[in-house]
């Protein structure tokens, strides 16, 4: 009998988990709708780009720039509660879509898999847009980059070529090209329901520490040195983009990276 229970447990688990994970989302989503407060939003075109920043509605000079990337069959939209919060704390968030995605009508030529092939157009992609968000008006001297996904493996080639980035958020990550010395103040977001993608998290942070765990910050960000794994509570590979949790991580991190104390202009996300 007490075998008939487990096994009605562990059928039910993973539609409780679905159905938390679409609560979490739903919540998240009104409180989206209701961030714009205190942001301004434009649009542009930087050949077949779509490119949207989002700042601070009394933007200054001097800010720090933050740029978004999207997963795999994403767009800028999916990013939407990065970049809104990150502006409400007086960044100014970059986001565009890549080639093939979203409101890009530009093909994404060759396997994403190959490193010569689609990954060097997206890093060239991504090179072209960080020196177009870095020559914005208030735009500041310090660059971070936020990805998702396959945005992931590309936001940490880019930054391990651009020495203009100081830090890296890589959400749902998974990219052979992290050293234990590169990229610069690495932060890793996992869904606590990502499965083999926690155990990767782990893995990057074990590259500079022997008792990798979850929660813990590693090195030392004055020298890039920084790492840290964090997964956030009842979310996967999608739900990650809409939890609460995964955008403090984000705020937090940037803030240690710039010695920067930002508090939101309005209420919280």
């Amino acid at each position: 009998m007490n075998q008939n229970r487990s096994k009605r447990r562990s059928r039910y688990l993973p539609a409780l988990a679905a159905i938390v994970a679409v609560i979490a989302i739903t919540v998240s989503l009104s409180l989206l709708w209701r961030s714009e407060a205190g942001v301004t939003i434009e649009r542009s075109w930087l050949g077949p780009t779509p490119v949207t920043t989002y700042g601070p509605a009394d933007r200054s000079e001097g800010l720090p720039v933050v740029l978004i990337s999207h997963g795999f069959a994403g767009s800028t939209q999916l990013m939407e509660s990065f970049a809104l919060a990150l502006a409400r704390h007086g960044y100014l968030a970059v986001s565009f879509d890549y080639f093939g995605h979203g409101r890009n009508l530009e093909p994404l030529k060759g396997d994403v898999m190959d490193v010569a092939g689609a990954t060097q157009s997206l890093l060239e992609q991504t090179q072209a847009v960080a020196d177009y968000a870095m020559g914005l008006p208030g735009a500041g001297s310090d660059l971070a980059i936020l990805g998702h996904s396959m945005a992931s493996d590309i936001i940490v080639r880019y930054a391990q070529s651009d020495p203009r980035v100081e830090a890296t958020v890589a959400l749902s990550m998974f990219s052979p090209a992290v050293t234990a010395e590169s990229p610069d103040n690495l932060l890793v977001l996992v869904g606590d329901l990502e499965g083999r993608l926690k155990g990767e998290a782990l893995r990057v942070v074990s590259l500079v520490t022997d008792d990798a765990q979850a929660g813990v910050t590693y090195g030392n960000f004055e020298n890039g040195s920084a790492r840290r794994a964090a997964f956030p509570p009842w979310v996967e590979h999608v739900g990650i983009l809409y939890s609460p949790t995964a955008v403090r991580e984000s705020i937090a991190w940037l803030n240690e990276t710039f010695n920067r104390n930002s508090a939101p202009r309005t209420d919280p996300v």
